[in-house]
């Protein structure tokens, strides 16, 4: 069966304000579940609006939020999530990075406290909209065993980087640090499909195929001990940086209850910042000619 997008937002929408969520909130869940399917990640897609329904109704997602600044140093600055709607803090972290990179030519957030955002290219192309060069990361909860090893001890912690691209369409990379996402490994078991093999591993450490078994099991690391080094990396800048959660401490989607404590990086570089040019204008920038390679910025 085939579903106009359109259509499919206003119902993924109307279900979620019938949850709770405010009109503004809903629209925007609403967008980024099926942005994710009509960029072909099913996995990250509407299927994902069943298991934040159960988190809504427990609680463990709280609808009425606040979204607290609670430091601001210029260029950078860390969000308080308070347990709130990951899509909407996420939105919120990248905003805020691209209007601090307009007047510093940078802009950093950390976020704590926050939950599952969905697809992470979703917001950086954002920054890439605006003239910028997006970058935002994530922890998750336990998906990947250590380089060697059997039991899940940290997550995919994706990240995703856009750039604009000219009269192109937008430039975007978003991976995990897993081998596969593991929504991919539910949306087989869902369709009774293998997995390929190097996907994952059972509960007792042995390659498998069977989705069921590698949920219970674990997420391989792409590309061996780089994607298990990188991983853990992108813990240290989304939760330990903000004093969020980390590691076994972040509670994922899938879990009806518990709160997340997931945290995320959002970075944006302002590219007339760095080469500004007749048709790019420096937005709050006076630039000076320090030789015929070298330039300085003057803040305002």
């Amino acid at each position: 069966m085939r579903v106009a997008a359109e259509t499919l937002k206003t119902v993924v929408a109307d279900c979620a304000e019938r949850l709770g969520l405010s009109g503004p909130d809903a629209a925007l869940l609403a967008d980024t579940l099926v942005q994710a399917n009509l960029w072909g990640h099913p996995s990250h897609g509407v299927m994902r609006l069943f298991w934040y329904a159960a988190r809504f109704k427990s609680g463990a997602i709280r609808l009425d939020a606040p979204i607290e600044r609670i430091a601001d140093a210029g260029a950078l600055a860390v969000l308080e999530g308070h347990d709130g709607i990951g899509q909407r803090i996420a939105a919120d972290a990248m905003d805020l990075a691209i209007e601090k990179a307009g007047a510093h030519g940078v802009g950093a957030v950390a976020v704590r406290n926050s939950g599952h955002f969905g697809t992470a290219m979703y917001f950086t192309r954002r920054a890439a909209k605006a003239g910028c060069i997006g970058f935002l990361s994530t922890n998750s909860s336990p998906a990947m065993p250590p380089f060697g090893g059997k039991e899940k001890r940290i997550g995919a912690t994706p990240w995703s980087l856009a750039a604009p691209a000219g009269r192109y369409p937008t430039l975007m990379l978003d991976i995990s640090n897993t081998s596969v996402a593991r929504g991919k490994l539910h949306d087989a078991k869902a369709r009774g499909r293998e997995i390929p093999p190097g996907w994952a591993i059972d509960a007792d450490g042995a390659p498998t195929t069977d989705p069921a078994a590698g949920i219970l099991g674990a997420i391989l690391p792409m590309a061996g001990h780089k994607g298990y080094g990188v991983a853990v990396m992108m813990d240290v800048l989304s939760g330990i940086l903000a004093g969020g959660g980390f590691g076994g401490q972040v509670v994922g989607p899938f879990a009806p209850e518990g709160a997340s404590r997931a945290g995320h990086f959002a970075f944006a570089i302002d590219i007339a910042a760095c080469r500004p040019s007749p048709s790019s204008p420096v937005r709050s920038h006076a630039w000076r000619r320090l030789g015929p390679t070298q330039l300085a910025v003057e803040l305002h």
